[in-house]
C-alpha cells in the first residue's frame, strides 16, 4: 500500500467497520491524506449498508460532496448518512425533480463540457420514483469532477487534506 499514490472513490458504499477505517487510515495517510471519497448529493449506495450500531459499517477518509450540481464541499460526512431519514424525504424528491429538469435544460448553462445522453434523462425519470438512485449515475459523477467548484472551509479543508 506505500506505493499508492492515492485512492479515490466515487458513490462507493460502506465497505469495513471502524477497526478496517482505522488501518486504512494508518496505512494511507502516513504524509498526507491519500484517501478520498466523492458522494454526489443524495446517492443512496454511499449511504448503505447503514451506520449504525448492529452492522458497524462506517465510511473513512476525506468526503468531497456534491450538494447541488457540481457545486462541492468538503465534509467531514455527508448529509442524511443513513438514507432513510424522514425529514429528507420532501427535499429528495425535489432534488429528484430538479435533477431532471436539469438534465434537460442544463446544457444552456454549462454549454459544450456538459453531457447528458437520452439515457440518462429516462435514468432521471426513474429517480423520480426513487431519489437518490439516479444520483449513483456515473455521468454525474464524471460531469461533477469536470465541472466542479469546490468551496472548502479552512478547518474541512485541513482535515480533507491531513494537515
Amino acid at each position: 500500500m506505500s506505493s499508492l499514490l492515492g485512492v479515490y472513490t466515487f458513490g462507493q458504499p460502506r465497505v469495513g467497520d471502524k477497526i478496517f477505517g482505522n488501518f486504512m487510515k494508518s496505512q494511507l495517510n502516513v504524509i498526507f491524506k491519500r484517501y478520498y471519497r466523492v458522494v454526489f448529493r443524495y446517492d443512496v449506495v454511499p449511504r448503505i449498508p447503514f451506520d449504525d450500531p448492529v452492522s458497524q459499517f462506517s465510511h473513512f477518509g476525506g468526503c468531497l460532496y456534491f450538494r447541488s450540481w457540481y457545486k462541492g464541499e468538503v465534509l467531514k460526512h455527508e448529509p442524511n448518512e443513513n438514507y432513510f431519514n424522514p425529514l429528507y424525504i420532501p427535499s429528495k424528491y425535489l432534488n429528484a425533480l430538479l435533477d431532471l429538469f436539469r438534465g434537460l435544460f442544463a446544457r444552456i448553462r454549462p454549454g459544450k463540457y456538459f453531457k447528458e445522453s437520452l439515457v440518462s434523462i429516462l435514468y432521471r425519470f426513474f429517480g423520480l420514483l426513487v431519489p437518490g438512485l439516479a444520483s449513483h449515475s456515473p455521468r454525474d459523477y464524471v460531469n461533477g469532477v469536470r465541472l466542479a467548484e469546490v468551496k472548502i472551509k479552512r478547518d474541512d479543508a485541513e482535515e480533507f487534506i491531513g494537515l
